[in-house]
């Protein structure tokens, strides 16, 4: 599911509680579908399983291109409240770095990388999706080499998903990889790749308790939801638009945020007018 799907699906869920519902029966419903990745919740039960170690390492040594570290943080951050992102990316670095010091006994610092996915710009105008940040002087040198913040900017890779087709590494595969598994679209691109088939089986909604995405999974939902309604008759307008105009149903979803299915049941409105 895309965001505002997942976040419809959890408010049912939530009412259904609520009201003393069977939340089970919800999830048996549903349990076909893909929960959305980039949910808090999602990626914690995802990556931070034990057994889900290989899908965690590679997508870590893909962000950062390297192999093994002493302290990795994963973040996600899809809204930047009054450009207030940066001022919290800073104090939760710092953080995680003051939390390294034993009481009384001040040792050399751990390795810590911390990769944050994002859905806004963080460098407007800039070409890249993915930016390194580290403490430099003035010449561009490196202060302290072992504290590396990795920003990665999802929505500006797949709205100009074009511009980067031809980008092969293995960060833009993941990204690719997870954006067909939250649209639920054809993931036969990825199949044979190993990684890739663990991730499609984990993100399965049916692999997660109603209890655990009501209590884990709850973040920021009210207000992807509240938003949802006039954002989808916005997108849906928009992408009807395009399907007048010839482009091709994958790439309306695709640009517009929307399921296939739906921009597949707007195609057809168009070329089945009520008469």
């Amino acid at each position: 599911m895309i965001r505002e799907e997942f976040a419809i699906f959890l408010k049912k869920l939530k009412t259904a509680n609520d009201n003393g519902q069977d939340i089970g029966a919800i999830v048996k419903e549903h349990e076909h579908r893909n929960v959305y990745f980039y949910n808090d919740g999602s990626i914690k039960k995802i990556l931070a399983s034990e057994k889900n170690l290989m899908l965690t390492t590679d997508l870590i040594n893909a962000a950062l291109n390297l192999v093994g570290s002493d302290r990795i943080s994963i973040d996600v951050q899809h809204e930047n409240n009054d450009s207030l992102y940066s001022d919290r990316q800073v104090l939760y670095v710092a953080r995680l770095t003051g939390s390294m010091e034993k009481t009384g006994d001040f040792t050399p610092l751990e390795n810590l990388h911390v990769v944050s996915f994002q859905f806004f710009d963080a460098f407007k105008g800039s070409p890249n999706y993915l930016h390194t940040v580290q403490l430099r002087n003035q010449e561009q040198r490196v202060y302290f080499e072992r504290q590396t913040v990795t920003l990665i900017e999802v929505n500006k890779f797949l709205k100009h998903a074009e511009q980067f087709a031809g980008d092969r590494s293995r960060i833009a595969q993941w990204l690719r990889a997870i954006d067909t598994l939250n649209r639920e679209t054809d993931f036969s691109e990825f199949a044979g790749d190993p990684v890739f088939r663990v991730l499609q089986n984990e993100v399965k909604l049916c692999n997660s308790s109603a209890r655990y995405m009501l209590s884990n999974m709850m973040k920021d939902i009210d207000k992807s939801y509240w938003e949802y309604g006039a954002a989808r008759k916005k997108a849906k307008e928009v992408a009807k638009n395009f399907l007048l105009d010839g482009l091709p149903i994958e790439m309306v979803a695709r640009n517009m945020g929307l399921p296939q299915s739906t921009v597949l049941e707007l195609k057809k409105e168009i070329d089945s007018p009520d008469t």
